[in-house]
């Protein structure tokens, strides 16, 4: 593709990859308490699908679906039951950037019923 995603403040838009650059002074200092949560999420399973549950809604962070895939499966492999969930439908319905994966939907909604969620 020509083209590449850009996201910012104002919302996401589709440009020509030659048009893209990177700006250091658009950069928003980072909030004290989303790098506790960050540093909190590396040891606790719950505080992981917190900040993905925050980078999905783009709440107190720059919404970010990677972001939000990656934390959200960080808190499901360490046996998070609602990062399953979340991380099932996620690959149910697809994210932004992404397509639906029902082999890995089912994989991860098949792990949270295994454990006794209806």
């Amino acid at each position: 593709s020509s083209t590449v995603r850009v996201c910012d403040s104002r919302g996401c838009a589709d440009r020509p990859k030659d048009q893209v650059s990177f700006d250091a002074k658009d950069e928003v200092p980072e909030d004290p308490r989303i790098a506790a949560l960050k540093d909190a999420a590396k040891r606790e399973p719950k505080a992981a699908y917190d900040l993905g549950l925050r980078y999905f809604r783009g709440d107190g962070v720059r919404q970010d679906s990677y972001q939000a895939l990656n934390w959200m499966r960080e808190a499901a492999e360490r046996g998070n039951l609602q990062a399953q969930k979340a991380l099932g439908a996620f690959y149910l319905f697809g994210l932004e950037e992404m397509g639906s994966d029902p082999r890995e939907a089912e994989k991860w909604l098949s792990i949270a019923v295994s454990r006794g969620d209806k």
